[in-house]
């Protein structure tokens, strides 16, 4: 996985909206999920959800 420095714009939007997206679901799917920006299960999540919606 590339750093946010080596990221493209398009990634980085990407990889947000995807942290997004993990958030929500995990917060759905997990109760007591506690949301915070480091989390390593959101990132996994994020990146699960980025590569199953990125451009082929």
């Amino acid at each position: 996985m590339k750093t946010r420095e080596e990221m493209t714009a398009e990634e980085i939007e990407a990889h947000d909206l995807a942290r997004k997206e993990a958030k929500k679901f995990l917060a759905n799917k997990l109760p007591g999920y506690i949301e915070t920006d480091n989390t390593a299960m959101t990132e996994v999540t994020a990146r699960m959800i980025a590569l199953m919606t990125q451009k082929k």
